[in-house]
């Protein structure tokens, strides 16, 4: 799965939350997560192993979001880029 070999972090997590218009708890349901699992990571409770961040990876690109390097998250319904600084 092409998903397994992207890792976000917390900051574009929460960037690509806001642009999308989501909370934690649906993209959390969407990824088939506990509710707290993607809460405590962007918070740097916690970190994620490789099937988890596939799953919420996945969550995000089902709302059309992209993540084509380690700091920029793209939706095409927003700014063409944004940077999760």
């Amino acid at each position: 799965m092409n998903e397994q070999a992207i890792m976000i972090t917390p900051r574009q997590s929460m960037a690509a939350r806001a642009m999308v218009g989501v909370t934690q708890e649906e993209i959390s349901q969407k990824a088939n997560l506990g509710p707290n699992t993607l809460r405590r990571w962007e918070k740097g409770y916690t970190v994620t192993n490789v099937e988890t961040m596939a799953r919420i990876v996945a969550a995000y690109r089902s709302y059309g979001v992209e993540f084509p390097d380690s700091i920029t998250v793209r939706y095409p319904g927003a700014s063409p880029q944004a940077k999760a600084a």
